[in-house]
């Protein structure tokens, strides 16, 4: 597994969410905010997310383990499949 930073991640899971188009200043949006809440995440981009936690990690993420509220907020991601 590759190993990054919680504010490699961070930086990283921006960048990646600004090429959504969201109706949502995600300068606003803190590590600990519910994604799905704010409208920065639905059902469908969280298979955009998997892949992109998938490339960062280098090894596939175990979807039997990984639940919705896996994705939660940037934290929880970056707790769930980076750090794990």
């Amino acid at each position: 597994m590759n190993a990054i930073t919680r504010d490699a991640f961070d930086t990283e899971f921006r960048s990646f969410l600004s090429t959504f188009e969201l109706d949502v200043d995600l300068a606003t949006v803190t590590a600990e905010d519910n994604l799905f809440d704010q409208g920065v995440l639905d059902s469908f981009s969280v298979l955009r997310v998997i892949a992109l936690v998938e490339r960062l990690r280098g090894e596939p993420v175990d979807l039997e383990h990984a639940g919705i509220e896996s994705f939660a907020s940037i934290s929880t991601i970056y707790e769930s499949f980076i750090v794990s």
